[in-house]
């Protein structure tokens, strides 16, 4: 799901931070760092971020269901301090589906000792709705035999450069929509 939002009045001081607040299935307001730390330069100087329908699905986080709305309030940060927080969205955006999970493994387009390129299967093939895929997440295990994962977002297209590889180590690759 994409939030964006039009820049408030600085008082004549720059906008150094937002805070963004989604509303839990209990009612609770909280912040969603991962994937709208608002105090992100990208984020900041877009006024947009991308969260994905799992997170705000999962019980441990949001737990909202399909029908329920999406709630988000924001407020601005500078040097003078943190703004109000904005209305809740005036808009009533519902949770209506969430993408199937994708039918291909990553398929390595190129690689070298400290990169690969990763091409992910075409996302329009795995709608059922006419929801628009806005980034996939691509998760690696940096080596550490699905120890531990790093993420990686891409909001552009299918394809991704994973760095920061060795020579002689086994990594892993997974991604959602």
């Amino acid at each position: 799901m994409r939030i964006t939002w039009s820049a408030p009045g600085t008082g004549g001081s720059t906008i150094t931070a937002y805070s963004i607040l989604i509303q839990k299935s209990d009612g609770q307001f909280v912040s969603e760092s991962s994937f709208c730390d608002g105090t992100s330069p990208s984020i900041r100087s877009t006024r947009t971020c991308d969260i994905p329908f799992t997170v705000l699905r999962d019980p441990l986080t949001f737990n909202l269901q399909q029908d329920d709305y999406v709630v988000v309030k924001i407020s601005a940060v500078n040097v003078i301090g943190m703004g109000p927080y904005s209305t809740t969205n005036a808009l009533e955006v519902s949770i209506e589906t969430e993408p199937a999970a994708p039918s291909s493994a990553p398929q390595v387009n190129s690689y070298s000792e400290t990169e690969v390129e990763l091409e992910l299967a075409d996302s329009r093939r795995l709608l059922s709705s006419s929801s628009a895929i806005l980034f996939y997440e691509l998760v690696w295990d940096q080596g550490t035999n699905g120890a531990t994962w790093t993420s990686y977002t891409v909001t552009n297209n299918n394809i991704i450069s994973v760095t920061g590889l060795s020579s002689g180590v086994e990594y892993q690759f997974k991604y959602r929509l």
